[in-house]
Order: structure tokens, then C-alpha cells, then sequence
């Protein structure tokens, strides 16, 4: 999404360039969501710099994530024959990229998303590499629109806070970072953090 402080239109065409593939866990779960019943997708575009998809959730009042950053996702669906099928349908549901198992570089330790509005669900998150050129087509319903977000932008320190923005524990204070007036935190954050190995930002940010 953003390079040297300016932002990539989701609409612009992405075209990964080979690299060697990234060692990724594959087995680690935590014990409190050791059965996962859900799945996301981190769609990585490395280029000259790696950048990773986010999509803004559309606004709804029974959505306590409305408006906020998360990755392409959602609950498994009794056609889906495993969790991955899950993370590639729910991609091509939301944004029109279509993905395949062959675009799979690993997995993630399973987290719960839900947790700070009391709705814990444990999720799996699968790691993708784009091999070429798509725009994105994103389902208005759901997603209102997506930005290609560079790591150097994650990294960076001053890009990290902490306050409250969690509208339902307001005495409460989360790690986050603005996106272009949109918030990045929660499960998303925690998932990117640990890919990045960057979990001490989650303590740290101030």
C-alpha cells in the first residue's frame, strides 16, 4: 500500500518477482486454539520491497471491526474440503484474486481473533506469493477497499501506538497502526507481528 509515504491504488496491477521461498512454521498452534474453524490469507507481492494485502472492512453497525484492516478471510463452509480451501474461496469472494495451492509458501500458528469482543475463534493463516499480474476486485458488501501495505512501513517504529480503539472496552488500550485513517490491530496486527518477528511491538508500542 504505501512506499516512501505515498499509497498503491488496490486497483493497480501487482506483479511478483521469484525469490527464495520464506521459512515459514508449519505445525505451531496455541493451546487455545488448537481447533481451528476459520482461515485468512497473507498475500505477500515481493518485489523491490515485500508489501502484504490488507482489505478495509465495509462499514456495519453489527461489525465491531467496521472500517478497520484485516486480511481476505473468513469461517469455513461445509464445501470447503479443508481450511485452506477456506482462505482461498473466502480471497476470491472478497477482492477477485484467485489464488491456488501451488501459491501456498506455509502456515502461521494458529491465533483467536475475537478475543477483546468476546468472541474467540481460533483462526488459521496461510502465507501466499503472487506469481502474476491481477487487479483486485473487491465485493462492496464486505470489503469497501484494499491497500498493498510495505514492510517497511510495519517496521518502522514510530508507525506503532497504543490507545483506545476497541469501542466496546474503551478503558482498555491496544497496540495499532494508522493506514491511511484506517486502523490496523487485533488479530490482524498479532499475525503480522509474529510473521515479521515483531512481537515485542506488541508490548512496546506506546
Amino acid at each position: 500500500m504505501m512506499e516512501g509515504g505515498k499509497e498503491d491504488s488496490a486497483s493497480t496491477s501487482c506483479k511478483a518477482v521469484e525469490r527464495p521461498i520464506l521459512r515459514v512454521q508449519r505445525s505451531m498452534t496455541s493451546p487455545a486454539s488448537s481447533r481451528p474453524r476459520a482461515a485468512v490469507a497473507l498475500i505477500e507481492h515481493p518485489g523491490s520491497e515485500r508489501r502484504f494485502l490488507l482489505l478495509k472492512r465495509a462499514e456495519n453497525p453489527e461489525d465491531p471491526w467496521a472500517g478497520h484492516l484485516s486480511f481476505p478471510g473468513g469461517m469455513r463452509e461445509r464445501t470447503d474440503a479443508d481450511l485452506l480451501d477456506t482462505a482461498i474461496r473466502e480471497t476470491f469472494e472478497e477482492c477477485g484474486l484467485k489464488l491456488t495451492r501451488a501459491m501456498l509458501v506455509g502456515t502461521l500458528p494458529t491465533l483467536e481473533a475475537g478475543r477483546d469482543v468476546d468472541r474467540p475463534l481460533g483462526v488459521a493463516s496461510y502465507v501466499f506469493q503472487l506469481g502474476e499480474a491481477w487487479p483486485l476486485r473487491l465485493d462492496a458488501e464486505e470489503v469497501s477497499a484494499a491497500h498493498w501495505v510495505a514492510e517497511s512501513r510495519l517496521r518502522n517504529a514510530r508507525s506503532w501506538r497504543r490507545g483506545a480503539i476497541n469501542r466496546r472496552r474503551p478503558e482498555q488500550h491496544y497496540p495499532y497502526i494508522e493506514l491511511e485513517g484506517s486502523l490496523l490491530w487485533g488479530f490482524t496486527l498479532r499475525v503480522l507481528a509474529r510473521h515479521l518477528g515483531l512481537e515485542n511491538r506488541l508490548s512496546e508500542s506506546s
